[in-house]
């Protein structure tokens, strides 16, 4: 990291460009460690919690005063040096926690969950957090931005600059040797995907441009084949690491009626059908239209699925009864009106699973005020290097 000048080191002054000597505490929801200066706040990047660092202020509002480690006075021994290049301030925005070493983050990442499920839904929890291998060239789909040359890149942190890259540390090894690197391109959204057959697919605005239209996955003996537009678990074990969460904790019995909430393409959905039986039924509720379509043709032979299609809150109201609940939504949560319906059914048991510890912990909030308990929470790092997190809550009648 640069070294800041003797001059502006330490000018106590809180302005964009000032420099600070800071010792950082916790690492929080966001990735970044707090720090404090007079009485204010402040969010620092590329620091470890205890460590004594020169911060360089970034950006100042009303409410927020971030910062960047620029120079490490006393180091953590969780420390260790970024494999990345582009991973320095001002660098790169789509890793957080590459100065971190990988059992550090986890813990870390334990810490922020509980303390999102203290403060938002008001309980202490104990919780641990699982580190999934590989920790790096672990992402079997990625998502560009493009430079005015079209060349890929990725935005720097909280800025509109696109850093151009010549290989990604987190992107599988498929694809990193796929050529994406070295080509130009026109549109806004530009990908690739790694299918279990470890062929690569590249597309520009859905539009494939490289390789096999339709990506294959194999999970369990299960096999999948979507769409671009389609989501996918990103880590390449992570289709594998969830559904056998699925299988340990749903409590799914033959012939019961099970809810599968922002089912995406069905992964969840294609085991849980075999576990209701031809006696039971599987809902898969799905707002994507691209993905719809995949799991109409991934479900085509299956009798007891029934596939929906629209908002979360407004399907879950046209199924008459239901035993069990799972729910997988994006970033944002299902939010109280979704979470009300679902306790509308009193299921016999809901399990959650969450890429957002806040929005879990305001969610996990309503089902604890509405007559249930958590009964098991665990968190599993599919994100190395990210400040992202997968947790999977189990919830019980009280």
């Amino acid at each position: 990291m640069n070294s800041p000048s003797p001059k502006s080191a330490d000018t106590g002054e809180l302005k964009v460009g000032a420099r600070l000597t800071l010792t950082v505490g916790d690492v929080v929801q966001g990735g970044h460690c707090i720090a404090r200066h007079d009485g204010r706040v402040i969010f620092v990047r590329y620091a470890i919690p205890g460590e004594k660092v020169i911060v360089e202020i970034t950006s100042i509002t009303s409410k927020v005063v971030r910062g960047d480690a620029i120079e490490i006075l006393e180091p953590s021994t969780d420390r260790i040096e970024p494999a990345c290049k582009y991973f320095y301030p001002g660098g790169c925005g789509g890793c957080d926690f590459q100065h971190i070493a990988p059992a550090a983050q986890a813990r870390f990442k334990a810490r922020i969950i509980a303390e999102q499920f203290s403060r938002l839904a008001g309980v202490d929890i104990e919780v641990s957090v699982s580190r999934i291998e590989p920790s790096v060239q672990y992402r079997n789909h990625m998502t560009y931005a493009l430079s005015p040359r079209g060349t890929i890149g990725f935005y720097g942190s909280r800025s509109k600059r696109i850093i151009e890259i010549d290989q990604c540390l987190l992107a599988s090894k498929a694809i990193n040797s796929s050529g994406i690197y070295s080509q130009n391109f026109r549109g806004v959204n530009i990908s690739a995907a790694q299918g279990s057959t470890g062929e690569v697919t590249i597309s520009s605005d859905w539009s494939v441009l490289q390789g096999p239209p339709r990506t294959q996955y194999e999970v369990l003996g299960h096999r999948f084949d979507i769409s671009p537009e389609s989501f996918w678990q990103s880590h390449l074990n992570a289709a594998e690491v969830l559904v056998k969460k699925v299988k340990e904790f749903s409590g799914v019995l033959p012939g019961e009626s099970v809810a599968d909430l922002y089912g995406g393409v069905g992964l969840f959905t294609s085991f849980l059908s075999e576990m209701v039986g031809s006696a039971g039924q599987v809902h898969l509720i799905e707002s994507s239209g691209p993905a719809i379509l995949d799991a109409k043709r991934i479900f085509r032979d299956r009798s007891n699925v029934a596939i929906h299609e629209g908002r979360v809150e407004r399907e879950l109201s046209r199924i008459s009864h239901l035993d069990r609940v799972l729910l997988d939504p994006p970033r944002v949560g299902a939010g109280e009106v979704t979470m009300n319906a679902i306790l509308s059914y009193s299921p016999k048991s809901i399990l959650y699973i969450s890429c957002d510890p806040a929005t879990l912990a305001r969610d996990a909030k309503v089902l604890l005020e509405g007559g249930y308990r958590l009964h098991h929470i665990e968190g599993l790092d599919l994100f190395p290097m990210t400040q992202h997190v997968e947790t999977v809550a189990l919830f019980l009648p009280a």
